[in-house]
């Protein structure tokens, strides 16, 4: 890895080339298998044996190579400009100054151009011959020879440029164009996460690394979005990965997803706070959520029951980070104030139903609107101080209080909260408290049944409290 995938960039896109035609080949044994095609079966006839027995008898099964193969995608280092293939030490062999298939594609190219010249040339004049032939005509059919000569013309050029442009990016090998390197490992990774038998720990860590490392670089990265569709349908933690990489999607690439925000529902659980990646799922709450006004206020009224409920069950930096979240929406979708100023009703028979659909998948068929956040008064009641002080906080803030840093809450762990409540107290002990108003003169008190048992010797000429020397 270190002596020659990581420092030689033509070894990088031939390993990538070579995984790409890996995987195509797995792809093809599963898809064989799956359909029981005949060539399959004479094979295993003649080995004495299933495919699959083969398979477990060599130990190396298509999962496994599948998951090798991310692995090897994994530790490639990405080529984004052209000016990191300018070094001839960044290569195992060095490149040819220019190479000599070029002459060839020139020469082919130019004898093109000429025949792409006189074919206008000839197709001109029997225009003009014919135009000359039927003057008679009208006008019209004068007209429809001048465009058809414009439109010539204007092929001709549109071909010279594709040309001259096709030359110029042949001037060097394949292996030394970043534009080829961004390809072949779009490729590679397509032809690996279409494998079927990719294990779900594998297709995690590439679900990790689409978003910040592949996406931002391939030159066709909705080609992706198939791939993380059918990975939200794993569920769990693989669908949270996957909605992080859709959201990148749609934000920088122009994809259409209208189901985003459902799928995004039905990700808010409580299992979700104690996930390993919980993390991650703040940040993209944050990002959809409390960074666009153009949201309905149902979506945003459904959003906040769902992550209220939640943080009932959850731990206290999650709770934090919820009442935040809540605070911000509430101030930024100001039709949503009615969650936290709903009353009870007038009378004896004010109803406390709590109209919300807990068990909805949809935000538009939770009701959250005809609901209140109650949780709140719940939360107050926490056993941790920060939270109980940021629940009695939520709907009370006017214009100039300023939003909360989302930031700051997604940093928070059991350990942080420790030690942030461990230097207040300290700070505390730290002020001069007074613990009573008089010096006392002894142990005990004088009227305590044990006053005088552990006597303090008091300088002469003092007396005591009673006025006795």
């Amino acid at each position: 890895d270190s002596e020659f995938v990581k420092p030689h960039r033509d070894v990088q896109y031939f390993a990538m080339l070579s995984v790409k035609k890996l995987a195509a080949e797995i792809y093809d044994s599963i898809a064989d298998a799956a359909t029981g095609s005949s060539k399959k079966e004479k094979l295993d006839d003649k080995k004495g044996g299933s495919g699959e027995d083969a398979e477990d008898a060599s130990g190396v099964g298509s999962s496994a190579r599948a998951e090798n193969l991310l692995r090897i995608l994994l530790r490639m280092e990405i080529v984004s400009e052209d000016s990191e293939l300018t070094n001839p030490d960044a290569f195992l062999i060095a490149p040819p100054a220019r190479v000599a298939v070029d002459e060839e594609e020139d020469s082919d190219s130019s004898d093109d151009e000429e025949d792409d010249g006189e074919a206008v040339d000839s197709s001109s004049e029997s225009e003009s011959e014919s135009e000359s032939e039927n003057e008679s005509e009208g006008s019209e059919k004068n007209n429809v020879g001048d465009k058809r000569k414009r439109d010539g013309s204007a092929s001709a050029a549109s071909a010279s440029a594709s040309k001259r442009s096709r030359r110029s990016s042949t001037g060097k090998p394949t292996w030394q164009q970043s534009t080829k390197h961004r390809r072949i490992l779009q490729e590679s990774w397509l032809a690996v996460l279409k494998i079927p038998t990719l294990p779900n720990r594998a297709l995690k860590q590439a679900l990790q690394h689409l978003p910040t490392a592949i996406l931002p670089i391939v030159s066709a990265p909705l080609r992706f979005a198939d791939v993380c569709t059918r990975a939200y349908e794993v569920g769990g933690v693989t669908s949270l990965l996957a909605l992080h990489s859709l959201f990148v999607l749609m934000m920088d690439h122009g994809l259409e997803y209208p189901k985003f925000y459902a799928s995004l529902y039905r990700l808010v659980t409580s299992r979700n706070f104690y996930a390993k990646h919980r993390t991650r799922f703040f940040r993209l709450l944050t990002n959809c959520l409390a960074k666009s006004d153009m949201l309905p206020a149902y979506v945003v009224a459904a959003f906040c029951k769902r992550l209220a409920r939640c943080a009932l069950t959850a731990p206290p930096s999650g709770a934090l980070f919820v009442l935040a979240l809540i605070s911000n929406l509430l101030r930024r979708h100001g039709e949503c104030a009615c969650l936290v100023h709903r009353g009870t009703g007038r009378g004896d028979d004010a109803s406390l139903e709590d109209k919300f659909d807990a068990d909805a998948q949809d935000p538009a068929q939770a009701r959250a609107l005809e609901s209140s956040l109650w949780e709140l008064a719940a939360l107050e009641r926490h056993c941790h101080p920060a939270v109980s002080a940021l629940a009695r906080s939520v709907g009370t803030e006017n214009e100039k209080t300023p939003m909360y840093d989302m930031d700051e809450f997604l940093l928070h762990t059991y350990k942080s909260l420790f030690e942030t409540e461990r230097k207040r107290i300290n700070q505390k002990k730290r002020m001069a408290v007074p613990l009573t108003f008089e010096k006392p003169k002894s142990l005990f008190t004088d009227t305590d049944i044990f006053a005088g048992l552990l006597s303090v010797p008091r300088p002469a000429g003092e007396k005591g409290s009673d006025g006795t020397n």
